[in-house]
This record gives C-alpha cells, structure tokens and sequence, in this order.
C-alpha cells in the first residue's frame, strides 16, 4: 500500500553521474520517451504513468530529455519546460508534463481534469484544474470510505466507463494525517455522480442540482484534447453527463464536505438515484 503523509520526503538537490539512460512507456495509445541520467531515472516513481507498459521498440510520441548541470533542465521535444534545483522539483515536472502529453493526445480515452473516487461501485468526479483543491476533497473522500480513482484525471473510455488514473495522491496543504491507498488498481465504472465545486473558505455546502447541458458545459470546460478530437469527446461526454447526477455548490472545510456528500448525496446509494432529470 502507499501512504500519504502529511509532509512528502525532500528529495536532495546532489552531485548525479553523467551516464546516461534512455527508456519509454506507452499509455492509452501514447509513447513517452525519457532520456535522462541513470542515477535520475533510478528515482522515478513506480507508477510515474499509471497504467503504462514500458515498450522501448515503438518510436515515442514526446520525448523528454533532461540533463544535469548547475541546474536540472528537462526538455519536451526541445522547448524548455524549465530549470531546477532539486530532483524532487524535476520528478514533479517532468511527471506532471508526461501525464499532459498523454492526456493531449490520447484517443482511447477521454481526459477530464478531475478528481476521481468510487462508491458502491459508482464514479464520483469531481472536475477541476490543479490548484482547485480537488486532491484533498479526494483524500478526505476516501478517508470516508470510497476507493481511491485518481487526484488528476477521469479517463473515459467508449463504453462511458471510468478508469483509474491512480498516482501518488500530491496535496498541496497540509492535511493533518496520514491517508492509506491501496496499491491495487480498482477495476473502470460507470459514473454515478458529478460535482461541480470550488473552494472558498468558509463557505457552506448546499448542492443544487445541474442540468445535463450544464454538467456537459462543466465536463467539457475540463476536458484536455476536445478541441483535438471533438466528436470522440463530445459523444463520450453527453453520454456520461446523461446517466450520472451532477451537483454544484461552493464548499469551504474539506471534512464536513465529504460527511455531507456521504450523508446528503450518497444516502440513497449511487446505484438507486433517478438517472436523467432536468435534461
């Protein structure tokens, strides 16, 4: 299992040797190619992208390249995607950049910003760009009871399913505790909830419901490749907004807006609320 402290450990800013390594990983169509330091790729995390198979014999779609000076510089297909001090600055780059790359060009799947977690084996998303405050909705969600899909991205396939994103949740504040998620990856579902919401501090939840336009006009506003590829996101996402209830409301502490969307939302169990109101 991994476990998310409340503070990650600092990976230190020192000395790497210079002999180089180069590898790739494929992901929902996708070839990312990484050429970096031995000692860097060592580091990498084990689910750097998720759901990935490493296949060195396809040419990558995107290559990184990052190299070790004064500075860690990491390159994507030649254009800068900057300079850092430590390595823990860099994973997190060049991870974030990797998982956009993919997410741009992907036509398996459909990508969503969204936070994503399950109950009774029903997605909820939350739709949201970084910094929205999605991740510690989704770790106070699943310290609540619900399985763990992914802080970053909804992934949706042809069927309407949604599939897991799952990486090592990133929380940006300090949540005062320690949140366990399973390692196992959770088998793609139907989705039974969207909530459209952003943080304001001390603001009470009160859900109203959302028509099917609106929660399309919300999914699609969230969606990384539509402009891309229109008609496999459009058809994907009119589907997934008329069979799933979608919600909005502000909401201030994180814990008491995941008590209330357990006792509010989820009282009724996913699988038995009205599917297709307020078209």
């Amino acid at each position: 299992m991994t476990v998310l402290a409340s503070e990650a450990v600092e990976l230190q800013s020192v000395p790497m040797p210079q002999c180089r390594a180069a590898l790739s990983f494929t992901c929902c169509g996708v070839c990312i190619g990484i050429e970096a330091p031995q000692a860097f790729i060592d580091v990498l995390p084990s689910n750097f992208i998720p759901g990935s198979s490493g296949n060195n014999s396809v040419k990558p779609d995107v290559t990184f390249v990052v190299s070790i000076g004064e500075r860690i510089t990491i390159l994507e297909d030649r254009n800068s995607r900057g300079n850092f001090t430590t390595w823990r600055e860099a994973l997190e780059v060049l991870e974030g950049s990797a998982h956009e790359a993919i997410a741009a060009r992907a036509t398996t799947h459909a990508f969503v910003h969204a936070g994503v977690v399950a109950v009774d084996g029903k997605a909820i998303l939350i739709p949201g760009r970084s910094f929205a405050g999605k991740t510690t909705l989704v770790m106070a969600l699943v310290d609540a009871g619900a399985t763990y899909y992914s802080d970053e991205y909804a992934l949706i396939d042809s069927h309407g399913l949604v599939h897991p994103f799952v990486r090592t949740p990133r929380v940006r504040q300090n949540l005062g505790k320690t949140v366990v998620i399973n390692d196992l990856t959770p088998p793609p579902v139907p989705a039974g909830l969207v909530l459209m919401t952003k943080y304001e501090p001390n603001a009470a939840w009160r859900p109203k419901s959302l028509s099917v336009s609106r929660c399309l006009f919300g999914l699609i506003d969230n969606s990384v490749g539509v402009r891309s590829y229109p008609e496999l996101y459009l058809g994907r996402l009119k589907e997934l907004a008329m069979t799933a209830r979608a919600y909005s409301s502000v909401r201030g502490d994180w814990l008491a807006t995941a008590d209330a969307i357990f006792t509010e939302l989820l009282c009724k169990k996913i699988s038995t609320i009205h599917q297709g109101e307020n078209n």
